[in-house]
């Protein structure tokens, strides 16, 4: 009896304790597994940072380049150093020389008209002529874009290859007429510029028939006295044209392709000036050829 009852005891004490002992057993497991879960999390979480720095840090790397890229395509081209060459091909949209064998165009607008030159520097151009009295001399320009304020001109341009691809715009002359230019880069455009810097074309007072004066020279004449005239002369401020009028060999001055005066030579030999509007009074400006 007493045996039994012994027995009894001892499997109760083991049914108690064995679910005690199964529930820590789990407790324990679980809180094991948490805390590897809690390990990997945070050594994800860790890494997380160094990617993401990464990937902010190349797509910054992207964005600086992309506006680089965008700033480089959206520059101003560099013109310093490149030639050019200009003249009319139409004038109302006509070819200029059927034009000019017509009457319809000045019979100088091609000699004349010609220019050749090179951009100096990021504002200044030098620029010349074909006519050997259109001396070498400095015009200033600007860029915006790719539109070249010069002249007057306001020239649609593109640069391919460090050289200007030739282009046309229309512009009008001081009567209205539409003229088509042509810009075309000129390789050796500073060697042609330079040789008009000191022209040949001009000649001292003893060689000189006053008379018979060549265009170059009756040009010449007239530059000297506008050079004078003038407080603060550019050469660049200013185009020459000329024609025979009543057996007189007259100069027509432009200056910002306005005709401001016009010069001839008199039966004395004597340089004479008139106003556009107010051509029968002449007057003498210099009585020595210069």
């Amino acid at each position: 009896m007493g045996k039994r009852s012994h027995h009894k005891r001892l499997w109760l004490i083991i049914g108690i304790l064995l679910p005690i002992i199964l529930i820590a057993g789990g407790l324990a497991y679980a809180y094991s597994g948490t805390d590897d879960g809690g390990e990997t999390a945070t050594s994800s979480s860790k890494t997380l940072p160094k990617s993401s720095s990464k990937a902010t840090s190349k797509a910054s790397h992207s964005t600086k380049k992309s506006n680089r890229t965008t700033s480089s395509s959206t520059a101003a081209p560099d013109l310093v150093g490149l030639g050019f060459q200009i003249m009319s091909v139409l004038f109302n949209g006509e070819a200029v020389d059927q034009a000019m064998n017509e009457n319809k165009a000045p019979q100088n607008l091609v000699h004349d008209g010609v220019m050749l030159g090179y951009f100096a520097d990021q504002t200044q151009a030098r620029v010349s002529g074909m006519a050997r009295y259109l001396y070498a001399h400095t015009i200033g320009y600007s860029v915006n874009g790719n539109v070249l304020a010069m002249n007057g001109w306001q020239i649609p341009f593109t640069v391919t290859d460090q050289q200007l691809q030739p282009v046309q715009w229309e512009a009008p002359d001081q009567d209205g007429n539409t003229i088509t230019w042509k810009l075309e880069p000129l390789a050796d455009a500073k060697t042609e510029v330079e040789a008009r810097a000191n022209s040949d074309a001009t000649a001292s007072s003893k060689d000189v028939d006053v008379h018979n004066l060549t265009t170059a020279q009756m040009a010449h004449w007239v530059k000297i006295v506008i050079q004078s005239q003038a407080a603060d002369y550019n050469a660049g401020d200013y185009t020459f044209t000329q024609n025979f009028v009543d057996g007189y060999a007259e100069v027509y001055v432009y200056s910002h392709q306005q005709l401001t005066k016009i010069y001839r030579v008199d039966a004395n030999g004597d340089l004479q000036a008139a106003d556009p509007d107010d051509r029968n009074n002449w007057q003498v400006v210099s009585k020595t050829y210069q």
